[in-house]
């Protein structure tokens, strides 16, 4: 079963208003929670004017890292799904991976169909 595409802008837009949402909307909740734990950390260090310089920085690398991972993951996933899809095409899954013996007419048109690019 493919697996659900994630949104680069979407992913984005999460981290836009809350760092680190965007990486848990990708799937990454452990690095999620880093950046919200940095986030804070770096917004509390705005009472010492070192957080106007750090917390700016690590936003525009929260928002990059978020849009990049989902664009990856797409990437990566639909590359899984064509290599699949191209086994399917090749082997029988009652085989095991052994070539296909016969062709059945009826299932070629249905793969032609629904498989090809």
């Amino acid at each position: 079963m493919p697996q659900p595409q994630k949104n680069p802008g979407f992913a984005a837009v999460l981290s836009f208003f809350i760092p680190g949402l965007g990486q848990i909307y990708n799937g990454q909740i452990m690095k999620g929670l880093i950046f919200i734990v940095l986030a804070s950390f770096f917004g509390f260090l705005t009472v010492f004017l070192i957080g106007y310089i750090l917390y700016p920085l690590f936003w525009i690398y929260n928002l990059y890292d978020a849009y990049n991972t989902a664009k990856m993951y797409n990437e990566r996933s639909g590359l899984l799904l064509r290599g699949k899809m191209r086994n399917q095409k090749t082997y029988n899954r009652k085989d095991h991976g052994r070539r296909e013996k016969e062709k059945n007419p009826e299932k070629e048109v249905l793969r032609e169909k629904y498989l090809s690019f």
